[in-house]
């Protein structure tokens, strides 16, 4: 799933019925505010390159699974 740059919330159970969820790539600067209740156990996050330690700042119970995506 792909989340553009304007993202700057996802809303609280926006992930609670996403069991298959395998990647949620992220494209905004700013980590987006997550509300409780997002069952992203698992779940591989890639956010831009160089923004990876400030979403995991910002999420650090899913600081595990952030990874940045790769450019070219």
């Amino acid at each position: 799933m792909d989340f553009g740059a304007q993202v700057t919330n996802v809303g609280a159970n926006a992930f609670a019925d996403c069991g298959g969820l395998e990647t949620l790539a992220l494209s905004a600067a700013v980590p987006p505010a997550l509300g409780a209740g997002n069952n992203l156990a698992g779940v591989k996050i890639f956010v831009p390159a160089g923004k990876a330690g400030a979403y995991r700042a910002e999420w650090p119970t899913l600081a595990a699974q952030i990874d940045e995506m790769c450019t070219k």
